[in-house]
């Protein structure tokens, strides 16, 4: 058989023993292979529409097909949050106010997966129902680090054949070790694999369980480019029981309000002694006058009009002996009505109105 190539930018012409010829497309440089790839993904004009919109596994919260952190100083309850949010997506529960599509997920326990077994046991004895087979938790003797070519294939091959929709990785500490967190250059490969993650999950999430640094106000430990890379990210504040979760960065849309949660004891049947763990239970913005809030809520409710503007509020109340201002009325009433989602508001300025939200 001989074959015979015209000129590079031509078929080959192949021709066999028996004299047929056959014509096959010349393989492409390096170079060509790049412009080629790159023109399958190249939108022009009005083409730019057919990409898919930005949608959100919780609106305003978690963005699908991304990578999100969720952030706290040690002992705040950062796996507890990521643990319940892992279920109630499995089990197809709530999550901020948004019902969660049931998916496959995977939970990658780098530490204390004894913890996280009592809690799941917890969750499933307070909600009253089964473990959810979709839910998977990884807890391998040695956690796989994110450095390690190998075990980045192995993981991202779980995800994809398990078809998880939501991969938790707790906790990026445990999952990194040896690496210079404020190292740019050391996180840039970490990077690389959360992305590779992501692409595995199909559009789907990847949240990373992280430590703020010994200034808790700086907010996400380690280097700038992993803030950078990320779509998301949640920073968790509490004490005595209680948890705030806050969304400190956004790359999409408007920042919802803080959401608060409170950690319950659960008792566990144990058969030498009684066990014990803690379920997260949403409860929202604490009232910080209950008083002035319930009697807010009061004329908002009785109003013919279905709602009132500041200075309707501040004349009824003044009838009923509570002289304010209106900073003091926002401060201590509307701001934590508003941020409870007790109350919505339409209008800007002087003409917002606001009234009790339907539940």
């Amino acid at each position: 058989m001989t074959t015979e190539r015209v000129k590079p930018s031509e078929l080959t012409v192949i021709q066999g023993a028996a004299g047929q010829v056959v014509e096959v497309e010349p393989e492409l440089s390096p170079l060509e292979s790049h412009l080629e790839a790159w023109r399958q993904h190249t939108y022009r004009g009005s083409e730019l529409l057919r990409m898919e919109p930005r949608s959100w596994l919780v609106p305003g919260w978690l963005p699908n097909d991304a990578v999100a952190a969720v952030y706290a100083p040690p002992g705040v309850g950062k796996s507890f949050y990521a643990l319940s949010l892992a279920l109630e997506m499995a089990s197809g529960g709530w999550w901020c106010g948004a019902q969660l599509p049931a998916s496959p997920v995977l939970y990658v326990a780098a530490e204390r997966a004894s913890s996280l077994r009592d809690r799941a046991e917890a969750w499933s004895s307070h909600h009253r129902k089964q473990l959810p087979q979709s839910f998977e938790l990884l807890a391998p003797p040695r956690p796989p680090q994110l450095t390690d070519r190998y075990d980045m294939e192995a993981l991202c091959e779980t995800v994809s054949r398990q078809g998880a929709r939501l991969v938790v990785l707790d906790t990026y500490a445990r999952m990194t070790l040896g690496l210079e967190e404020n190292s740019a250059k050391d996180t840039g490969p970490v990077l690389d694999s959360l992305d590779q993650l992501r692409q595995a999950t199909n559009g789907g999430l990847v949240l990373v369980v992280h430590h703020t640094g010994k200034d808790p106000g700086k907010g996400l430990r380690g280097s700038s480019a992993m803030l950078g890379a990320l779509d998301s990210t949640i920073s968790l504040e509490g004490s005595e029981g209680t948890l705030r979760a806050k969304v400190e960065k956004l790359s999409d849309g408007e920042k919802p309000r803080d959401e608060w949660y409170k950690l319950s004891p659960v008792e566990l049947p144990g058969e030498v002694e009684p066990r014990s763990a803690a379920v997260l239970i949403e409860t929202g913005a604490p009232a910080k006058n209950p008083g002035l809030e319930e009697a807010v809520l009061g004329l908002l409710r009785a109003s013919t009009a279905g709602s009132m503007t500041k200075k309707e509020l501040l004349e009824a109340l003044e009838e009923e002996g509570r002289k304010l201002s209106r900073p003091s009325l926002d401060r201590q009433a509307l701001k934590p009505l508003l941020d409870s989602g007790k109350v919505t508001m339409t209008g800007k300025g002087p003409a917002s109105r606001y009234q009790p939200s339907i539940s």
